[in-house]
């Protein structure tokens, strides 16, 4: 099936294949020299909780930022939570590591949140690089950024693919930030488009932490939770039940695989309400087969157990955290072709990809991974060694820390050419 890609997308895919085939372009390994000077980091995110998406990535970030022994601090916005999600992130910060301060980064709590945040950057000589994680949070350092602000470089993270408004391209050019990080090749696509000036994007991959997603991890678990025989097939999707994440395409896609395959059970993990979704799945003529596990901690285990993971967002996506996962443990993927999917899911090299918002396609794509487990299992495996490659915590750290010196110096020679 034919995709519109635009020449970018046609290009990096073609790096992706040949790297694949074993050759690894330059700079996109984990450095082996000697250490370098440590630099004082500070995170600044709009998050207000560590759940999913964006957030990981920004926790994960940190966290091997501060192993290799940088000096991290962070910053996320204060809200008012349930104590059980609070207590979630708390742990999940704790077992980073990782000291956050909680500002109020909107609503009443703007004022003395920004109070607080430009003292800490008037002490910016103790900063290297203040990296931000969306569009609001680049907002508030920018709000809180005093004339005569030492020279730490501020770094900006995109992670979805929307087109970009008139209000983020105006923070995005600010003459303040110094880089954009684009998490995929597509949302650097969206970012030219608006207008943003090639030169300060870079493509950096988000990463998957390969202790806890690796082919390794025994799912049976979960079907002995679930009561799924353990000869049924399981298709399951891993995204919370957000519109874009079209889970009624996946469950039209389902219903038709239930002709086919009726043995086979179809499994929903995420956060959101179930039941319009559950009463739509009834209406397909899904009952008993259909389960909606919600939100759950043991993801690792979750994608195991499956023997497709399937991807139906209809738009915005940078690049699916579920689809890396899947493929860092070599599990099967059948995914739709929006966002920075694309670039992971190689059709027919890595995985299978088929077109937004088309239940025929995904369930014939469904139906070929469980019909023909041998040729679906071996490109999963090649998935799961592009994601190492590509995805590594490693990889990752090195690019970015690899983009903040370059930017640093030439902050340096800026500030001595007009000294």
């Amino acid at each position: 099936m034919d995709f519109p890609f635009h020449a970018r997308q046609f290009t990096l895919q073609a790096h992706l294949v040949s790297t694949l085939q074993g050759s690894v372009g330059k700079g996109l390994t984990a450095g082996k020299s000697g250490r370098m000077q440590s630099l004082r980091i500070l995170h600044v995110a709009s998050h207000d909780r560590i759940a999913s998406g964006g957030s990981i990535q920004f926790l994960r970030a940190a966290r091997e930022q501060r192993i290799r022994g940088h000096t991290v601090s962070c910053v996320m916005h204060r809200k008012c939570l349930p104590p059980w999600l609070d207590g979630r992130s708390r742990s999940r910060l704790s077992e980073a590591d990782l000291s956050v301060s909680r500002l109020g980064m909107r609503g009443v709590g703007r004022s003395v949140g920004l109070a607080r945040m430009r003292g800490r950057l008037a002490a910016g000589a103790r900063l290297d690089v203040v990296h931000v994680h969306r569009e609001r949070a680049l907002e508030f350092v920018l709000d809180a950024t005093v004339e005569g602000t030492p020279g730490f470089v501020l770094v900006v993270q995109r992670g979805n693919s929307n087109p970009l408004s008139s209000r983020h391209r105006k923070l995005l050019c600010d003459p303040r930030v110094d880089g954009i990080i684009a998490v995929a090749g597509e949302v650097r696509d969206r970012l030219l488009e608006g207008g943003v000036p090639e030169e300060r994007i870079r493509v950096i991959y988000g990463s998957v932490d390969p202790e806890r997603f690796h082919p390794g991890v025994d799912g049976s678990g979960l079907r002995r939770e679930l009561g799924i025989p353990s000869d049924a097939p399981i298709v399951g999707i891993l995204a919370n039940l957000d519109a874009k994440k079209d889970h009624r395409t996946f469950l039209q896609a389902c219903a038709r695989v239930h002709r086919a395959r009726p043995e086979a059970r179809f499994v929903m993990v995420g956060r959101g309400d179930a039941q319009g979704l559950r009463t739509y799945g009834e209406e397909l003529g899904l009952g008993g087969e259909m389960v909606f596990a919600g939100y759950r901690e043991d993801v690792p285990e979750c994608l195991a157990a499956f023997d497709v993971s399937v991807n139906s967002s209809s738009r915005s996506e940078g690049l699916s955290g579920s689809i890396r996962e899947s493929l860092a443990m070599a599990r099967p993927v059948v995914c739709t072709g929006v966002g920075g999917n694309t670039e992971l899911v190689v059709d027919g090299r890595t995985g299978t990809l088929v077109e937004p918002e088309n239940p025929e396609a995904l369930a014939e794509g469904i139906l070929r991974a469980l019909d023909r487990p041998e040729e679906a299992e071996a490109m999963a495996r090649r998935g799961h060694d592009l994601v190492l490659k590509e995805m590594h915590p490693d990889v990752r750290q090195s690019r970015l820390e690899a983009l903040y010196r370059e930017l640093l110096s030439a902050r340096r020679r800026d500030l001595r050419s007009t000294s």
